[in-house]
């Protein structure tokens, strides 16, 4: 379950501030296979675990544009998934499952509009994303209690709820 992560997050200050001292690794990509290694035990999905996450960190104009030509939201959101397409790989390469986006600037004004820690609001939109990629959605109440209590299940597994 390999994590490509990315930063196209010009504006440091998000990643290198006094709050993310204790943040994950923005740029390795162990602590984010141990949550998504998490997300496929809580859930019990088991056909996804040689497949690559990709996860890029973004400014809120580039997050704005892609939810605006992908979903026809012309706003700025915490964070977007979007699964890969189809295709066939040879045997035993690795296949994308698909990619995760966070706005690092909406994830910092959600951490403090909630009283969070950066690293928090940055694991749950990450969580979020993975779920989304592992076929959870929440446009149902029964949808949306199914995704959020795996979320919280992880979030506690991985120690960041009591």
């Amino acid at each position: 379950m390999p994590v490509t992560v990315i930063n196209r997050d010009s504006k440091e200050e998000y990643l290198n501030s006094e709050t993310s001292k204790e943040l994950i690794s923005i740029s390795g990509a162990a602590d984010w296979q141990k949550i998504t290694q998490l997300c496929y035990e809580i859930t019990n999905i088991q056909d996804h675990r040689n497949k690559e996450i990709c996860l890029s960190f973004c400014e809120a104009s580039e997050i704005q544009e892609l939810n605006r030509n992908f979903r026809n939201k012309d706003k700025v959101t915490d964070v977007l998934s979007f699964n890969a397409s189809p295709i066939k790989v040879p045997e035993g390469e690795i296949e994308a499952l698909g990619d995760i986006i966070i706005c690092t600037e909406r994830a910092a004004e959600q951490a403090k509009e909630f009283a969070y820690s950066l690293r928090r609001e940055l694991i749950f939109l990450f969580i979020h994303g993975v779920l989304h990629l592992l076929g959870f959605d929440h446009e149902t109440e029964d949808e949306a209690k199914e995704m959020f209590d795996f979320q919280k299940q992880v979030l506690i597994s991985y120690g960041i709820l009591d």
